[in-house]
C-alpha cells in the first residue's frame, strides 16, 4: 500500500535525490523547517521503507572501468529463489545494481569491467554457476547513459546528473586509501568524515581533503537515494527499444526528446539486441500507455519495435563494487 506524502516529505525526497550527502541543517533551511523536524521526517521515510539507500555516484569510467548489463530469463523459479539469486549477485564483485522484473527477462544485472575480455569472464562465470536455472541470457555494452532526477517529486526544476558520464575519458589513478574511501562512500553517502576516518585510521582533516580532491577530480560526481517506487504509489518500467535508420543524428534526436520527459529517468544508448533502454516511473498503466504511444507516434519512422519490462524491485546501488583485498 502506497504511503501518502505531504509537500514537505516530497521536497525532502527531491532534495536528497539531488544530493543525499547534504547536511540536515542545510536541508532544513531550504525547507524552512527546524533541523529536528527535518531529521524526524527523514527517519520516518527510512523506517517506512520509502528511502532504501543513500548512495554515492562514482565515476568508474574515470577509474578505468566500463559499464555492461546482463539480462536473464530464469527457469520458472519461485520468487524466493529469484530474490536469493539477486542477493548473491548484489554481493558479487563488479556488480553495481540488480533488479527483479517481469516480461522477457526476470533479472537484470548492471556491472563494470576493465574491458570486454574481463566482462566475458564475469558473464561466463555467472552462466556456468547458475546454468541449471537460466533459460536464456542477453547482454549489452553501454555507450552512454543520460540520467535525470525525479522531477515529478517536486514542482521545481531539479538539477540533473551530468549526462554521458560513461563515455571514455582520461584515466585517473587513485591510491589504496582513496580506493577504500570510495568503497565506503559508494553504498552509503551519509557516512561522516569522522566515521570514515575512524575506519581507515586517518585524521578527520586528511579524510576531508581526500574526499574534496575526489570531488575536484570528478571521481565523485554526486550522491542520491534509492526510493521504493512502490511505496510512493508509482510503477517502474524499462523499455528496450529497437531503431531503424540508426544514424547518429536520429539517435541523438530521440535521446534529446526522451531526456526532456518528466517521467523518464534514464536513457541508455547501448550495443546489444536493442539500441536504447528507457527507464520511467508513472502513477498508472494508463499513463505508461500514454507515454509509449506518444513516443511511437512522434518517432514512427525511427522505431522498429520494443519490449517492455515491469520492474518489481530495485536493489541497492554500489557504483564502486571493487573489493579491497586488505
Amino acid at each position: 500500500m502506497a504511503v501518502k506524502l505531504d509537500v514537505k516529505d516530497r521536497k525532502i525526497l527531491s532534495e536528497l535525490d539531488c544530493d543525499s550527502r547534504q547536511p540536515i541543517s542545510k536541508l532544513a533551511k531550504k525547507l524552512r523547517i527546524s533541523k529536528q523536524n527535518a531529521n524526524y521526517r527523514i527517519k520516518k521515510l527510512i523506517n517506512t521503507g520509502i528511502i532504501k539507500q543513500f548512495y554515492t555516484l562514482i565515476n568508474f569510467t574515470a577509474l578505468g572501468y566500463k559499464p555492461y548489463k546482463i539480462f536473464l530469463r530464469m527457469n520458472n523459479l519461485a520468487k524466493i529463489q529469484i530474490i536469493k539469486y539477486l542477493e548473491e549477485f548484489r554481493k558479487t564483485e563488479y556488480v553495481v545494481w540488480t533488479v527483479h522484473c517481469d516480461g522477457k527477462y526476470d533479472i537484470i544485472i548492471g556491472l563494470i569491467a576493465k574491458n570486454t575480455e574481463h566482462f566475458k569472464q564475469i558473464y561466463l562465470a555467472i552462466l556456468e554457476k547458475y546454468q541449471n536455472d537460466i533459460l536464456t541470457s542477453d547482454h549489452s555494452t553501454i555507450i552512454s547513459a543520460h540520467q535525470s532526477k525525479k522531477v515529478y517529486l517536486s514542482s521545481e526544476k531539479e538539477e540533473q546528473v551530468p549526462s554521458n558520464f560513461y563515455v571514455d575519458q582520461k584515466i585517473i589513478n587513485v591510491d589504496e586509501i582513496d580506493s577504500k574511501i570510495l568503497s565506503l562512500l559508494a553504498p552509503d553517502s551519509r557516512l561522516s568524515v569522522i566515521q570514515i576516518s575512524k575506519k581507515l585510521s586517518l585524521t578527520s582533516e586528511a579524510t576531508r581533503i581526500r574526499i574534496k580532491n575526489l570531488h575536484k577530480k570528478k571521481v565523485i560526481l554526486g550522491s542520491s537515494i534509492l526510493i521504493d517506487f512502490n511505496m510512493i504509489g508509482y510503477l517502474s518500467y524499462k523499455i528496450l527499444l529497437n531503431l531503424k535508420n540508426k544514424t547518429k543524428k536520429n539517435t541523438e534526436q530521440i535521446i534529446q526528446y526522451l531526456n526532456s520527459h518528466l517521467h523518464i529517468l534514464e536513457v541508455i544508448n547501448g550495443l546489444g539486441n536493442w539500441d536504447l533502454e528507457i527507464d520511467l516511473e508513472v502513477k498508472s498503466v494508463h499513463k505508461f500507455n500514454e507515454i509509449i504511444t506518444q513516443i511511437r507516434t512522434k518517432f514512427k519512422d525511427l522505431i522498429l519495435g520494443y519490449n517492455t519490462l515491469i520492474k518489481y524491485e530495485e536493489h541497492s546501488y554500489n557504483y564502486y563494487p571493487i573489493f579491497n583485498k586488505n
